[in-house]
C-alpha cells in the first residue's frame, strides 16, 4: 500500500503514490521490462502487516529479513488461504537479509515508534508458561 505500483496496477497510469515505510519496493518509476500481462493479481499489504511478519519470521523462524520480505510472505499466505485447490503450491521469495531496514522497522523499538507491536512485552512467566510440561515448577 502506498507504492506507485498500487495505482498503476489499477489504472495503468503512474502516480506519485503515498508515503509508506517498507523499503525496497515501489520506487519512483515503473520498470519498463515488467510484463504486466502475466500478473494475475495484486495483493495489497500494509506497512504494519509487513513489518509484523518480518518480526515474526525473525522471532519464530530465525530468518533475518526486512519489510519487503514481510510483504511477500503476507501476500503468499493470503493467496494460500484463498485457494480451494488442495494440491496448490504457493511460492514466494525471501529476497533480503534485513540488514538495512531491521533496526528501524522490525526491532521492538522501531515497531513501538509506529505502534506496530500488538503483543505485550515478554515476561519470565510467559516464557516459562510457553515451555513444555517438563519445565521446573
Amino acid at each position: 500500500m502506498g507504492s506507485i505500483y498500487t495505482d498503476f496496477a489499477r489504472t495503468r497510469q503512474q502516480s506519485d503514490g503515498q508515503p509508506y515505510k517498507v523499503e525496497g519496493i515501489g520506487g519512483d518509476k515503473i520498470p519498463r521490462r515488467l510484463h504486466w500481462d502475466v500478473i494475475d493479481e495484486w495483493v495489497l499489504v500494509s506497512d504494519k502487516d509487513a513489518m509484523q511478519m518480518a518480526r515474526r519470521l525473525s522471532k519464530e523462524e530465525g530468518l533475518f529479513v526486512g519489510g519487503s520480505t514481510g510483504v511477500n510472505v503476507v501476500a503468499a499466505l493470503d493467496v494460500a488461504r484463498r485457494s480451494d485447490d488442495p494440491k496448490a503450491m504457493v511460492v514466494t521469495v525471501l529476497a533480503d537479509t534485513g540488514e538495512p531496514t531491521s533496526a528501524r522497522s522490525t526491532t521492538r523499538s522501531g515497531c513501538a515508534r509506529t505502534s506496530w507491536i500488538d503483543d505485550e512485552r515478554p515476561t519470565v512467566g510467559r516464557l516459562v508458561a510457553a515451555k513444555n510440561s517438563d519445565a521446573p515448577p
